[in-house]
């Protein structure tokens, strides 16, 4: 669940970045999907 971790650190960044948080999401989104 270590990847986990790593996904805060990478939503962290979203937040800091309004302007590319909906482009972020989508790939977050992507990656959730992909390792269910």
């Amino acid at each position: 669940k270590i990847w986990a971790f790593l996904d805060v650190s990478f939503v962290e960044r979203i937040l800091k970045s309004q302007k590319e948080r909906q482009c972020a999401l989508r790939v977050f989104k992507g990656m959730i999907q992909g390792k269910e």
